[in-house]
């Protein structure tokens, strides 16, 4: 498959790690599909599991959680349907809020109890918004991408990849609209031999897009060795699943739960000026895990970071609660 011009980094990766010896990993992934067309109503369908790995062949699911919602795309992406296993009481409030700036405050506000525990549920409701924002990456497949269709505005220089002088800025300028991207082949990472190595995953449908992320949590002396991946992908018409961003990272935690050492792997990038942001991440050494989702909120912006890569700092808060089980 030929890159497009401007491409960054295209070195997906081609298997699942294996899972270490006392150890919990949670994984997670959201699927985001157009049963009515693209740019109309989006379904969303997430699922989140937390595995805990005594050795070889002793392994138990500690938690696991799903979450459906359908989405008007067309109206601002306001929140028409939503549903979660295990369910919460008030989870129709978030009905008529659109998935965008905002939602994850409301949804702490819906499920305060989830967002204390860091579950896999909350996970999920926090990760809609983004996932809506890769479900889009369909419409720049089928030529819709003026930034109209993604349902934000453009912000220059809000990211590396979006720098006023990059690659992609530059020709939104001069069309109007973002190029199109061409994402390597994506690796069925689900086919690892080891049969638990991931929660279940449904088939993409075509257009199709999906966010799956991977936490590991193990210890190492007195540290905790935390390795988290996350992978985006869309399923063309040929039924050909490639991969639109994917991020590796390997972070150390002291006892006290502070970041001794982070480091970023840029493994599919769109465009050649977004690996730059792997050196932001360095900015959380010193931080205590719990307070990352704030941190990286207000302090990893501009052109030397990137939204994806921020997303999977923010998510080594859920370091917390799977420390406990290790």
């Amino acid at each position: 498959m030929d890159a497009h011009e401007g491409h960054g980094p295209r070195n997906p990766s081609a298997a699942i790690p294996a899972r270490a010896t006392d150890s919990i990993r949670r994984t997670s992934s959201i699927d985001c599909h157009w049963p009515n067309g693209l740019g109309r109503d989006v379904i969303v369908i997430g699922r989140a599991r937390d595995l805990r790995t005594e050795s070889r062949d002793i392994s138990a699911v500690i938690d696991d959680a799903s979450v459906t919602a359908e989405i008007d795309y067309q109206s601002d992406r306001k929140v028409m349907n939503i549903s979660s296993d295990p369910s919460i009481r008030d989870l129709d409030a978030l009905i008529g809020v659109t998935a965008g700036p905002g939602f994850r405050r409301r949804v702490s506000e819906v499920a305060p109890k989830e967002r204390e525990a860091r579950s896999p549920l909350h996970l999920l409701l926090d990760d809609i918004p983004v996932a809506l924002l890769v479900a889009a990456y369909a419409l720049n497949q089928a030529g819709r991408s003026s930034h109209a269709d993604f349902g934000f505005r453009v912000v220059a220089n809000q990211c590396a990849g979006w720098a006023s002088t990059g690659t992609m800025m530059q020709a939104v300028r001069s069309t109007g609209r973002t190029p199109l991207l061409i994402g390597p082949h994506a690796p069925l990472l689900e086919s690892s031999p080891d049969l638990l190595a991931l929660h279940p995953l449904q088939s993409l449908p075509v257009h199709g897009t999906r966010r799956l992320r991977l936490l590991d949590v193990s210890r190492v002396g007195d540290s905790l060795l935390c390795d988290a991946m996350f992978r985006d992908s869309y399923m063309s018409d040929e039924l050909n699943e490639s991969v639109v961003h994917e991020y590796g990272l390997s972070a150390k935690v002291d006892e006290n739960l502070v970041v001794t050492d982070v480091v970023a792997s840029p493994r599919v990038l769109p465009w050649e000026e977004c690996p730059s942001a792997a050196l932001s991440v360095t900015k959380i050494i010193g931080q205590h895990v719990s307070d990352l989702r704030t941190f990286v909120r207000e302090t990893l912006t501009g052109t030397s970071t990137c939204t994806h890569l921020n997303d999977l700092l923010r998510s080594l808060d859920d370091v917390v609660a799977l420390s406990q089980h290790v």
